[in-house]
């Protein structure tokens, strides 16, 4: 019989062969039980035979499995003890892979929501006279769970989710275009300049109205250290010869930034992309720029589409600045005074026109200055086949 038995003098417990018993005593009394006593011989062959022991140090297995579960008290094969140091790393071993399980949870939880984040929960925005497929997840405030239809108005950016509440909007809204001051007009093109803290309603949903189709989108209600400079085209009745605004795009920026950013965000509507809004109200910034006599850059980090674009407005203005110069080599720095452009999105846009040429100092080796080859620049204008013109007239600007 194989079981366990505790030492009477030091509590251990060892793993025991019981071989034989001995004979119960030769005149019992009546009615007392009689006890066995049995010889013990270890598992281990190190250990010696404990000789003759009694049935009240026998430990039927099902009772020394509930007291290691109960008290921690383990002992390992051969009735060596468990100390307190190998407790405690069994513990460390034990903890470490329930934080590993529980981080893994949150983790697999977190990708989850951030992908439920991603996806759009607008089917369908009707902004104006226009149907708009939404792109991403905006966090407008007391939407049901899965809307069909958002219904936003578009003089005031006010968002509705049924028809007939719209339609009643529509008739008693007053508003025609957007608040805050005409700063650009020019034809058919308005740019309002709207400050944050005075109109934070309109703001606030225009923020909300942007991360329909912008990704990384994160300020919504803190508007008030922004400036936003929305973009419209006018319309006139034929009739009433009434004019309407309709919103187009927008861009916004810090009234103070630290960091020079002259642009946080920019986003114009689908129906109206690839008509030229975009570098639009890119060129404008640098604009306000020049009026400030700051160095601008826009705020990082900037989507691949958005890159694109400004690529494209840097090489333009840089070409034209090149031309104007006489096709002289010209320095980064110089470029950067009469631009306004940080010297990083120069040295970019130049890079990728390939008009870089780097001039080492003879003694030490390292780069001293970075020189712009005109020829280099030319051969690339040409390449492009024409030329662009600038979209921003600095004279119809208020």
């Amino acid at each position: 019989m194989l079981l366990r038995w505790r030492y009477p003098s030091d509590a251990r417990i060892s793993e025991t062969r019981l071989c034989e018993f001995s004979a119960p005593s030769s005149n019992p009394k009546l009615g007392e039980q009689q006890d066995r006593n049995y010889v013990a011989h270890p598992v281990t062959e190190n250990e010696r035979s404990h000789g003759w022991i009694t049935t009240a140090d026998v430990i039927p297995n099902e009772a020394y499995d509930h007291e290691r579960q109960v008290t921690g008290d383990a002992s390992l094969e051969g009735g060596r003890k468990v100390t307190r140091a190998m407790k405690r790393k069994l513990n460390d071993v034990q903890q470490d892979t329930e934080d590993h399980k529980h981080s893994s949870r949150e983790v697999a939880a977190e990708l989850e929501t951030l992908e439920a984040n991603r996806a759009p929960n607008v089917d369908v925005l009707q902004f104006g006279r226009h149907l708009i497929k939404p792109w991403y997840h905006s966090p407008y405030p007391d939407l049901s769970v899965d809307v069909r239809a958002l219904y936003v108005c578009e003089s005031c950016l006010k968002y509705m989710q049924q028809a007939n509440v719209i339609a009643f909007h529509r008739a008693q809204c007053m508003r025609q275009k957007p608040p805050g001051r005409l700063l650009y007009s020019k034809g058919t093109t308005r740019v309002y300049e709207v400050d944050g803290k005075v109109e934070q309603l309109y703001c606030q949903n225009l923020c909300l109205l942007a991360k329909l189709f912008l990704e990384n989108k994160s300020v919504f209600y803190d508007v008030q250290p922004f400036v936003f400079y929305i973009l419209t085209e006018v319309e006139t009745d034929p009739i009433s010869r009434q004019e309407t605004d309709h919103f187009v795009g927008y861009f916004s920026k810090e009234k103070i930034s630290f960091n020079g950013n002259n642009l946080a965000c920019v986003l114009v509507l689908p129906p109206y992309q690839r008509k030229g809004y975009g570098r639009m109200l890119i060129e404008l910034s640098y604009e306000l720029s020049k009026q400030e006599g700051r160095i601008g850059t826009p705020e990082r980090p900037i989507s691949s589409l958005g890159l694109a674009g400004y690529r494209a407005y840097w090489q333009a203005v840089l070409l034209d600045v090149i031309e104007r110069n006489g096709n002289t080599e010209t320095t980064v720095r110089q470029l950067s005074i009469l631009t306004c452009m940080a010297k990083e999105d120069i040295v970019d846009a130049l890079t990728c026109m390939g008009c870089t040429q780097v001039q080492e100092d003879k003694k030490t080796t390292k780069v001293s200055k970075l020189i712009i080859n005109p020829a280099a620049a030319d051969a690339f204008r040409k390449s492009r086949g024409k030329r662009m013109l600038r979209l921003i007239d600095t004279e119809c600007m208020k």
